[in-house]
């Protein structure tokens, strides 16, 4: 039998473990930080196969960015072609380039070649 007093008791009820669900997705949702990658690269190249790879000051080894052949990591051919010309003209004009990352691996932690993260963005920093 549902008395008022027992409705109260499970609306209560519903609104704290909504308010706790709600907060731990919240939590979830935003514990991820993502990292911006940033310095000069001494030398990019592009393999047969199309990997763009650059040897950036912030991370001891080479690392692919991208694939000018095929998507790579969730990005296109196209945006690859064009982050080449990015990272061309920065080396060209001495300016350093900056490449933002999913999740919180230091960036001189990621691993070389194959192993590096699809990148999200690069930019030719000022």
């Amino acid at each position: 039998m549902y008395t008022e007093q027992n409705w109260q008791w499970r609306w209560k009820a519903l609104i704290s473990s909504t308010v706790l669900a709600l907060a731990a997705l919240m939590t979830a949702t935003t514990a991820r930080a993502d990292v911006y990658c940033s310095g000069s690269v001494s030398e990019h190249l592009v393999y047969s196969d199309g990997s763009l790879m650059i040897r950036p000051s912030w991370h001891a080894g080479w690392i692919i960015v991208c694939s000018t052949q095929a998507p790579w990591k969730g990005v296109s051919t196209e945006s690859c072609f064009t982050w080449f010309s990015m990272i061309t003209s920065a080396r060209l004009h001495n300016k350093g380039v900056g490449i933002y990352y999913l999740g919180d691996a230091p960036c001189s932690s990621f691993s070389t070649y194959y192993g590096a993260p699809g990148p999200v963005y690069v930019r030719m920093e000022p």
